[in-house]
């Protein structure tokens, strides 16, 4: 319903495939699915993009497929606002992503350590896909955000950390909720990773 409201109040909409099907019916125009994506070197981020106005190729300082397509979502609203191509590949190449999103705060012994706000399912997957293959081998460290959503997206949560080589969840953050009903050990339980354990806050630190 949110991005419907929103969607009406557009006369022209770039929007994936996903937030087309949510919206249903609405008067502007969707332009989106006219762009094709295709990654030309991983290990440098290099991406060419191409739509009606033709391709551009940029170099991207933030890795993963997830920020290609946000960056395609980016072109092309630069695109039908009249910015020129080079304006949009130093724009791209000049972008350092959010705080706590892939996040590199430092190394230990020779290994990188990132931070990354990713607590949903559908995001924790998508960020360890993509740095399995940025880093290979990958021991996880992650907090479940409210006994509600885990409870809520069990099964989700069940499978999302299939890229991890080692997992060491962290005493839920409970927020506003109390009571967590075992649901910490089911999820811990139902996680397919052969090396899990979880640890106290303390230990993480």
């Amino acid at each position: 319903e949110a991005f419907g409201r929103f969607a009406s109040n557009c006369d022209a909409l770039v929007a994936t495939k996903e937030v087309q099907t949510c919206i249903g019916e609405h008067e502007c125009k969707c332009i989106y699915d006219d762009m094709s994506i295709r990654e030309i070197d991983r290990e440098s981020n290099k991406w060419e993009y191409r739509d009606n106005c033709g391709d551009i190729i940029v170099t991207m300082p933030v890795w993963g497929d997830f920020n290609a397509y946000d960056a395609g979502l980016a072109i092309r609203v630069a695109r039908l606002l009249g910015v020129g191509s080079e304006e949009i590949r130093r724009g791209i190449a000049a972008y350092r992503g959010a705080a706590r999103r892939q996040q590199r705060l430092g190394t230990l012994h020779g290994a990188p350590v990132l931070t990354d706000y990713a607590h949903h399912p559908t995001e924790i997957a998508s960020l360890l896909s993509a740095a399995k293959e940025r880093y290979g081998r990958l021991c996880v460290v992650f907090q479940p955000h409210t006994y509600s959503r885990t409870r809520g997206l069990l099964d989700e949560f069940a499978t999302c950390f299939e890229g991890a080589d080692t997992l060491l969840i962290i005493p839920t953050y409970a927020a506003r909720e109390t009571g967590d009903d075992g649901i910490l050990e089911r999820l811990i339980e139902r996680i397919a990773v052969e090396e899990k354990r979880l640890i106290s806050k303390q230990k993480a630190v």
